[in-house]
């Protein structure tokens, strides 16, 4: 996953820039608590406790990626049977904008 998959996959400029500030947020905080939980003190026992906190975040990090490919991959598939039904309406271009990513059209990065 790069860092550019939020950016490209959440439409309006709002939506957006909340999204990255997320992302960046909480990578902030993964390298913080990184910095913070390797100490000498857990040294005797080879690392131990922080190794199982970075497992823990990096199966929770893929866990997380996986469920919004899947999910973002199913809406994908839908909003394409809505289209080749015939289902979609046309709108203009100011209406596309405001819609965003709820507008049929919209295709997610997967």
């Amino acid at each position: 996953m790069t860092r550019s998959w939020p950016s490209e996959n959440i439409s309006g400029q709002t939506k957006r820039a909340v999204g990255v500030a997320m992302q960046i947020s909480i990578g902030g905080m993964g390298a913080i608590t990184g910095v913070l939980i390797y100490r000498p003190a857990f040294s005797a026992d080879h690392f131990r406790k922080p190794h199982t906190v970075a497992i823990g975040y990096l199966t929770f990090a893929i866990a997380m990626a996986s469920t919004l490919w899947y999910f973002m991959a199913g809406e994908n598939r839908r909003r394409a049977k809505i289209i080749a039904a015939g289902m979609d309406e046309e709108v203009d271009r100011e209406t596309k904008v405001l819609l965003g990513d709820r507008e049929v059209h919209w295709k997610y990065h997967v």
